[in-house]
């Protein structure tokens, strides 16, 4: 019985997990550079306590869940490109704060849903183990 609790842990010390990097996509073919392609954005990972934050504050708010606003808060705080914090591009679109911005940039229902997809998926929501190994590689 002891040797089954005596394993090897050595794959489990922070310098041997496989790091997680920002991700970019392009969230919306409507955004181009000089040369017509489209631009990509950059999310980052959340920590799991951020998740919980996120979701504690909005439990907290409306004594339900509303996995929209889950998705939304999630993916407004995961945006790192383009800032969803900046006041020029809030006044540019007529909107105040970083949720109403992001719906604003993704105003088509279907980008909107694809890059709410993209943020659940590389956080590892609805997705198969293998592939979040895989893409860690990569």
């Amino acid at each position: 019985m002891a040797d089954e609790v005596k394993r090897d842990l050595s794959a489990f010390l922070l310098d041997r997990a496989l790091p997680v990097h920002n991700k970019r996509f392009a969230a919306s073919k409507r955004f181009v550079d000089e040369n017509g392609e489209p631009i990509p954005w950059e999310i980052r990972p959340l920590s799991s306590s951020e998740d919980i934050e996120i979701k504690r504050g909005l439990w907290n708010k409306t004594d339900t869940r509303n996995s929209m606003d889950i998705s939304l808060e999630i993916a407004a705080k995961c945006t790192v490109f383009p800032d969803l914090r900046s006041t020029e591009l809030q006044r540019s679109y007529n909107v105040t704060g970083e949720i109403e911005l992001l719906k604003a940039l993704l105003c088509l229902p279907g980008e909107l849903y694809e890059y709410l997809t993209q943020v659940q998926s590389y956080l590892g929501y609805d997705v198969e183990p293998e592939a979040r190994v895989e893409e860690a590689k990569n």
